[in-house]
């Protein structure tokens, strides 16, 4: 699944999964199948050569969401045109933003408005995002701010609309994001906000994303000095790791950082794993005759002891790793009542409790290199910031098309080849100065182009339309054409496509 990460030109690269491909020599006689919901044609091909899929058939269900309107607004204050789209659109949606503040802020601004929002990233605790994701999925929170972290699994058929408050990077990334709204078949709209502070930080997006070589080499150095690694050491060491912290120590900015550990992490260095899930752990604390005397002291404790006991070993002489959802549906109660038992025998002094936590970790596949020696293949980094500025152009012109069909501007950009308008996006919509939008515009215009071929007067053309199109606009459009040159009558009263 998530196949176009195997790709190193997909916009979600991890080095990782090209030992995938092994898989092939260990089972060779298994089939295998590659998904994605997301993949340009050259990345379908990359896909086939990673996994060596040499007669591979490849099924493609298409780009088209004919339920989803596409929608781009042009808006200095997102933060008020916000609230006009949640005024219009009733029901469930996302917002996404670029980082984890800005998450926090919008959320707070809605609640200030008496809309029910909160917000959600990869840096909150496990049972927080369950808890915030769970409360969204029964329509206890109608509306959910959050990074691209918010995607995994989701499952819910009636949102309405996704907001993507800043230009994403990619198509792939915002088409994927926004295909969440409308899965249940029903009018559901994807609407990109920008303005022009976003076209002036596109540049430094490039920057903070790709930052020089030199760099990226200082940094790896700064990286293993702060984890106090000597050179020649920390081969398939892992490391907790703050990236706020490290950056504050360096005065460097944590966002290119982030960008320089992946471009790392990509030329086999070093793994950075951001969301890193420590679980629970639990020690006795007493002896084993002492913990019997507490359970018959403490009735009310002593059939989740029993249960501690059925469920793991080695808890008297060093700490054991213990999942407290595991517990609760082997007690047939919930994770939350586990964890205050825990908490109760932790205050006891009857065990030693660590919850789980998550926390980023950087994972050295080699060890620490000397400046000389760490290479960075000019080549390769280069194409691939070649790549993302294709990339991120795509998706800027995608937002300022004022013509364009947002559909097929995205489907053409998938490799579909001439797909049609879709006639509902907000520039299908747009009415030009016929009174007349672009979608019945263009639907006249391209039969005109098939009848008018010299052979046909204007009133056998217009009768031909009007068996097909609105009668009113039919000649409205044949003036217009005939009037801007697109049109021209010959000697005889028959009409000619200017080609």
């Amino acid at each position: 699944d998530e196949a176009h990460c195997i790709s190193q030109w997909g916009y979600d690269f991890r080095p990782s999964y090209l030992r995938i491909a092994e898989l092939r020599s260990l089972r060779p006689e298994v089939p295998i199948i590659a998904l994605t919901a997301s993949a340009t044609p050259e990345v379908i091909e990359d896909i086939r050569d990673k996994l060596m899929m040499k007669d591979s058939a490849v099924f493609n269900a298409g780009f088209e969401r004919k339920n989803l309107v596409w929608v781009v607004r042009h808006a200095e204050d997102k933060n008020g045109y916000l609230l006009k789209i949640l005024e219009a659109n009733p029901g469930s949606g996302i917002i996404y933003a670029r980082n984890r503040s800005r998450t926090v802020e919008i959320s707070k601004f809605l609640k200030s408005k008496g809309i029910p929002a909160d917000y959600y990233h990869a840096g909150l605790q496990d049972e927080l995002r369950h808890l915030k994701q769970d409360e969204w999925q029964k329509g206890k929170i109608r509306v959910m701010v959050a990074t691209t972290a918010f995607g995994m699994g989701i499952d819910k058929n009636d949102v309405r609309f996704v907001v993507h408050y800043d230009i994403p990077d990619c198509i792939e990334l915002y088409y994927q994001e926004a295909g969440r709204a409308g899965r249940d078949g029903k009018k559901a709209y994807a609407i990109l906000l920008s303005n022009a502070t976003d076209e002036q930080n596109i540049k430094k997006r490039i920057e903070i994303n790709y930052p020089e070589i030199p760099t990226i080499k200082n940094i790896y150095h700064q990286l293993c000095n702060y984890l106090r690694i000597p050179i020649g050491s920390g081969k398939f060491m892992t490391y907790d790791f703050d990236i706020q912290s490290f950056s504050f120590q360096y005065q460097l900015n944590s966002y290119m950082v982030h960008s320089s550990l992946k471009i790392l992490e990509q030329e086999g260095y070093l793994e950075y794993i951001e969301d890193m899930n420590t679980p629970s752990r639990i020690h006795f604390l007493v002896g084993r005759d002492d913990l019997y005397r507490f359970q018959v002291e403490n009735a009310s404790f002593d059939s989740f002891i029993k249960l501690l006991l059925r469920s793991y070993t080695g808890m008297f002489s060093e700490y054991a790793a213990i999942d407290e959802e595991v517990l609760a549906r082997r007690a047939n109660t919930t994770s939350e009542t586990i964890y205050q038992y825990l908490v109760a025998l932790a205050k006891r002094k009857i065990i030693s409790y660590i919850p789980r936590r998550r926390n980023p970790v950087i994972f050295f596949t080699e060890e620490r290199l000397d400046e000389k020696n760490l290479y960075i293949s000019p080549a390769t980094y280069g194409e691939r910031k070649k790549r993302y500025i294709q990339k991120l152009n795509a998706m800027v012109e995608y937002a300022k098309a004022s013509h364009k069909c947002r559909s097929q501007m995205i489907r053409s950009y998938f490799g579909e080849e001439n797909p049609d308008r879709c006639g509902i996006c907000d520039n299908c919509q747009e009415r030009n100065e016929l009174g007349v939008n672009r979608y019945e515009f263009d639907l006249v215009t391209e039969e005109l182009k098939k009848l008018a071929d010299g052979s046909r007067n204007m009133t056998v053309i217009i009768n031909e339309l009007n068996t097909r199109f609105p009668q009113k606009k039919n000649m409205e459009i044949l003036r217009w054409l005939l009037d801007n040159g697109k049109l021209i009558k010959d000697e005889k009263g028959n009409l000619q496509w200017k080609h």
